[in-house]
């Protein structure tokens, strides 16, 4: 499932496509043969000239339509940070907070703190902090 914390208007479309592996790629495949599924497709329409634009969402793997919903009526994450700077996020119960820095200047969120582009996560306890962070990153923000 997907919780949305702001409530945004979200568009979807169920549809069939067809595709084969070599219209993906052309060296390496040897079938051509095409298949058919369904895919749902989900997206927020900012209109065409969007600038500064935000979201958030929380995806709920292997959760059902009534898991999600309860969820929902009671989320356990705090948006600590949605901006051109930073997109911070900590899951409440288990301690966990993800941050992705954009830039390559001095910022902190919560207790963390970069002066580099930078995806950071850190895990606290009773006993324990651990943290862990990527090498690197992207080098736009959305």
């Amino acid at each position: 499932g997907y919780y949305f914390p702001t409530a945004p208007t979200v568009q979807a479309k169920r549809e069939a496509r067809t595709g084969n592996w070599k219209q993906l790629k052309s060296t390496g495949v040897t079938s051509g043969t095409s298949i058919t599924k369904n895919y749902l497709t989900l997206w927020l329409d900012h209109g065409g000239n969007a600038t500064d634009q935000a979201y958030q969402y929380v995806i709920l793997p292997n959760k059902t339509s009534a898991e999600t919903t309860s969820y929902a009526s009671n989320p356990n994450i705090t948006v600590l940070e949605n901006s051109n700077s930073a997109h911070a996020v900590k899951e409440n119960t288990l301690g966990v907070v993800g941050v992705n820095f954009w830039n390559d200047a001095v910022k902190t969120v919560d207790r963390i703190t970069s002066n580099k582009k930078a995806a950071v996560m850190t895990k606290e306890t009773a006993s324990d902090l651990a943290r862990s962070r990527s090498a690197s990153i992207r080098t736009s923000h959305p």
